[in-house]
């Protein structure tokens, strides 16, 4: 059962699909596993920052529409203050800035119980530079055995996402389970190459764990569920830090527009630079979505959930002030 604020239309949540699932990285007051109808999950989004290099880019989900198809994944109704929320929203604007499109998804139970009604959604167009689109499934399954980037093995991606949805008792997502079957064989192969030509030991272990055990307790062959947990905790911190001193630097530019009025006796100045990146939203108006100006980003994102089923397309980047704190990158998707 959900907790009874979440049948407000004020309340606004946030459907993941990819590595949103087991690492959301923001404060969420619920959380609920479900699916959307009319889209597909699919490899078909390129990381040349994450899970592979420019010259070898790596493969992470995205959406495509598809009548009749489901997508399990989760949703998060943020939680916190106002200020708090646009903050979050902030950050996954920049977590998920190569996710150019965004989308209201209504989201349903096992029992096919609407459980949310116009989650917001981050997909992957073959509009962004990184997309990489579809391929054979032996392909697709050959490009995540063999891509790695800074955040790890493309391989890892897949295995956590797939040991995620099995921890939350899907077990008939059958695209996700093949791929991952595939990749596997694919390792071991891999490895079985490698011993032959007297190349080592093949690839990690984490790689060749079976299904399921990197979210296991035992920890065996790879990252266990404490592993795991750890990672988490400090992405948790991480984001803590950045949401901090966001709040503090809306709260100088408040004082210091404020200053300026009492000063000017003019009209207020915009509190993003015409420089500072902007959307388009639902309704066609477009609006800055600084981070440091959440009143206008909640503005962008209440004018799509006033138009569910439209689509929001950003044009510019958004989460300058993420970047300029120096914060790590956390993978989207």
């Amino acid at each position: 059962m959900l907790p009874p604020e979440t049948a407000e239309h004020s309340s606004i949540w946030v459907f993941g699909y990819g590595s949103l699932v087991h690492t959301p990285n923001f404060d969420h007051r619920a959380k609920v596993v479900g699916w959307v109808s009319g889209y597909r999950r699919v490899f078909w989004q390129g990381s040349t920052d994450h899970r592979g290099t420019p010259q070898r880019p790596g493969r992470t989900v995205t959406l495509t529409e598809e009548p009749g198809a489901v997508t399990w994944g989760a949703a998060f109704q943020l939680a916190g203050s106002a200020q708090e929320q646009a903050a979050t929203l902030a950050y996954l604007e920049w977590r998920e800035k190569q996710y150019d499109v965004r989308h209201y998804v209504d989201v349903y139970g096992a029992d096919g119980q609407l459980l949310v009604k116009g989650a917001l959604v981050y997909i992957a167009s073959p509009a962004n530079s990184n997309y990489l689109g579809p391929a054979p499934l032996p392909a697709i399954a050959a490009q995540i055995a063999t891509s790695r980037g800074p955040s790890g093995p493309n391989c890892e991606y897949l295995f956590r996402l797939a040991d995620a949805m099995r921890a939350a008792g899907v077990h008939d997502d059958t695209d996700l389970y093949e791929l991952e079957a595939m990749v596997r064989q694919q390792l071991l192969e891999i490895s079985a190459q490698q011993h032959q030509q007297g190349q080592g030991q093949g690839v990690p272990l984490v790689e060749l764990a079976p299904a399921g055990s990197m979210a296991s307790a035992r920890g065996e062959g790879g990252l266990g569920a404490g592993a795991v947990q750890v990672v988490e905790e400090e992405h948790h911190v991480e984001f803590r830090k950045w949401h901090q001193r966001a709040q503090q630097q809306a709260q100088q530019q408040a004082q210091q527009q404020l200053r300026e009025e009492g000063q000017g006796g003019g009209l207020p100045r915009s509190a993003h630079s015409p420089q500072e990146p902007v959307a388009v939203c639902a309704d066609g108006a477009v609006s800055g979505v600084a981070a440091a100006d959440p009143t206008l980003r909640r503005q962008c994102i209440a004018a799509g959930a006033a138009a569910r089923g439209e689509v929001v397309r950003v044009v510019a980047l958004s989460g300058a002030a993420a970047e300029a704190a120096g914060e790590q990158d956390l993978e989207p998707g």
